[in-house]
């Protein structure tokens, strides 16, 4: 399964309700707006375990936030290449 970076964490889904049966050829709906995209979740992970390092003391905030989404991108490739 491919992850799309720009899809929420926490898409909302709405179900096509209760009265309908098990059966129902509707699909529920999924809506992905709002909140954190994966690429931006993935970011604050990277960034929160790179700020656990207790020597990172010198180097700039956009920096250190630079390299966090350079892995979150990372993470995605690899999570989308082919499983052989």
């Amino acid at each position: 399964m491919k992850t799309n970076p720009e899809e929420s964490i926490h898409p909302t889904v709405k179900e096509s309700g209760n009265y309908m049966p098990k059966d129902s050829p509707i699909e529920p709906l999924m809506v992905t707006g709002g909140g954190l995209t994966k690429r931006e979740y993935f970011a604050a992970c990277a960034l929160q375990g790179i700020m656990a390092d207790p020597t990172i003391n010198d180097i700039s905030g956009h920096k250190l936030a630079e390299h966090a989404v350079r892995l979150a991108d990372a993470l995605i490739v690899a999570l989308n290449k082919e499983q052989g």
